[in-house]
């Protein structure tokens, strides 16, 4: 099964990027303004995903005491909240009023925290881009989380911008798999020239005594 996914990933990759742009779409031309109870539903899916598939990884990798008391800290809010959100999205009509900028601030914020400590403290490795992103994250989830409101049109707006990227990479990257499988499979001809054969230089100057003569070779038979 490894092996299938191995070759044929980049088929599900165009799959997924068409699926997350057409996600982007429908939010941003034709829910618009209806789209809260979407809204929470994805943020509460997202979020759920994002703390159950790291426990495992995080238990396993961290060594650290302070970090793996944080990181734990961390998915328990994400699944937390990520249920609170799917249990409002089906319950209440996806209306949580303040609450949703508050929570979404506080994912943002403790995400952000959490990357800081780590580098900083525990001088856990790191790479530019990780840094900007989380410097980031901790802006945005500071300025939502003490605005308390934050729009539906500005949620369905990040959704789309977001969808964009997401499927710009996963088209970018399945395409190179899709390379990498075609010269897997189809292995290209390299042409090879053949040598040609060269011509023997027969030397002009010939001393035609050395030459014998075909006549007398067959005298010398008979006799």
């Amino acid at each position: 099964m490894k092996k299938f996914f191995k070759t044929y990933g980049w088929i599900f990759k165009f799959i997924a990027a068409g699926l997350i742009l057409a996600l982007g779409i429908v939010f941003k031309f034709i829910l618009k303004d209806d789209a809260k109870m979407f809204v929470l539903l994805l943020t509460g899916v997202v979020l759920l995903l994002f703390g159950l598939f790291r426990v495992i990884p995080l238990i396993k990798t961290l060594n650290n005491k302070i970090l793996r008391v944080l990181n734990i800290i961390e998915v328990a809010v994400n699944i937390i909240v990520g249920a609170v959100m799917l249990f409002f999205a089906f319950t209440e009509g996806g209306d949580l009023g303040n609450i949703y900028g508050y929570l979404l601030g506080g994912v943002f914020y403790l995400r952000g925290l959490v990357y800081f400590v780590s580098v900083v403290l525990v001088k856990e490795q790191t790479n530019p881009l990780h840094f900007w992103f989380h410097l980031a994250i901790l802006t945005l989830g500071v300025a939502i989380f003490f605005n308390g409101d934050i729009s539906t049109e500005t949620i369905v707006w990040l959704i789309f911008a977001i969808s964009i990227i997401v499927a710009g990479y996963l088209s970018f990257d399945g395409g190179g798999h899709y390379k990498r499988y075609r010269y897997e499979t189809n292995p290209v001809k390299v042409k090879t020239k053949t040598k040609k054969q060269e011509d023997v230089i027969v030397d002009p100057v010939i001393d035609p005594s050395t030459i014998e003569d075909p006549q007398q070779q067959e005298d010398q038979i008979i006799q």
